[in-house]
């Protein structure tokens, strides 16, 4: 805006200026020692209002743009810090490794009378063949008094149950027996028994322990015998099962 408002004048100085010149406006002086020099003097006029028109421009223009605004200075404001809290860490809860539970009719509260057989817990820690217990387990009989009969009911439960019985192991499953003749005297307590069928002996040491241990338990259930000897064809079950003890492998 400012350049051409000083156009017009300019150009309006220089039309006149011409003019002047082209038609003798302002005749020479007479001055017979001096000629004026128009031309310079015109040029030289145009080029002072010309000079002065664009400084005056120029400051015009820096005046406009070159406004300084003060830029604040952004403070960079402290982000606080948060403090985590600490998720609570799920403790696990150890859970107890089940023994070997298979869960017979326990001792206490059997009837008297009752008849019982019993089958191997392994592993336990107890006394018997390496490392075990013997526990009874209910045949579903009772007691008659006829010591060669009851004998009978509980040794045949034994030697007729599968591998398992309520989760606990029998040892005397590999065997096919059967309790035929008693030969009991009730003067000595003793019971001579015959046992019938295939024997098939146990294969490892622990394994002969716990078959004897179980045959055993079983006779010696009842008050009456004090000396329970087994045969299996002619041999003592002891002396097959001691062999075993002695030359089975071990588990």
């Amino acid at each position: 805006m400012t350049k051409h408002r000083y156009a017009l004048p300019l150009l309006i100085a220089f039309t006149i200026l011409l003019s002047a010149c082209s038609f003798n406006i302002f005749p020479p002086k007479e001055t017979p020692t001096a000629t004026v020099n128009i031309e310079g003097t015109i040029t030289a006029a145009i080029e002072t209002v010309y000079a002065e028109a664009t400084e005056t421009a120029r400051i015009a223009a820096l005046s406009a743009t070159a406004t300084i605004t003060d830029t604040p200075t952004l403070t960079a404001s402290a982000t606080p810090s948060l403090t985590p809290t600490e998720t609570p860490t799920a403790s696990a809860t150890p859970t107890e490794t089940p023994t070997a539970s298979a869960t017979p009719v326990p001792v206490v509260g059997f009837p008297e009378n009752a008849i019982v057989a019993y089958f191997v817990i392994i592993g336990s820690g107890g006394p018997v063949a390496c490392g075990d217990s013997v526990i009874p387990v209910l045949t579903g009989h009772y007691k008659t008094g006829n010591a060669e009969e009851d004998l009978k009911v509980a040794l045949n439960y034994l030697f007729s149950a599968g591998q398992y019985v309520l989760g606990l192991y029998n040892a005397t499953y590999t065997s096919s027996l059967q309790a035929t003749t008693i030969d009991y005297h009730a003067g000595k307590g003793s019971a001579i028994t015959q046992l019938a069928g295939s024997y098939v002996p146990p294969i490892t040491k622990c394994d002969a322990h716990r078959y004897r241990a179980q045959v055993w338990t079983t006779a010696y259930q009842f008050d009456e015998i004090k000396d329970f000897t087994p045969y299996v064809g002619g041999a003592l079950l002891g002396d097959r099962l001691y062999a075993v003890m002695l030359n089975g492998a071990d588990e």
